[in-house]
């Protein structure tokens, strides 16, 4: 029998004691668990990255910088989980 993967996984973070009390005022004042916002706003920065990231190697490809290899080789892996 194949074990179920999970699709999520734990991450532990330390951080500074004043980050932590900013988050806490945020959620407090939106009215929102502290680590929902924080997944909220991880994945929104997540997103803008990979976009910029997405990009940018387009820009390369289309000035010949890395090879069509290359590129799909990158593509791809944003669909492998």
């Amino acid at each position: 029998m194949k074990k179920k993967e999970k699709s999520t996984e734990q991450l532990n973070l330390r951080m500074p004691k004043a980050l932590l009390h900013d988050i806490n005022l945020i959620s407090e004042i939106l009215k929102i668990n502290k680590s929902e916002w924080i997944k909220i706003k991880i994945g929104e920065m997540v997103y803008e990255e990979k976009s910029r990231l997405l990009e940018h190697y387009s820009e390369k490809h289309k000035k010949g910088l890395i090879t069509e290899a290359e590129f799909k080789r990158i593509i791809n892996q944003q669909y492998a989980v």
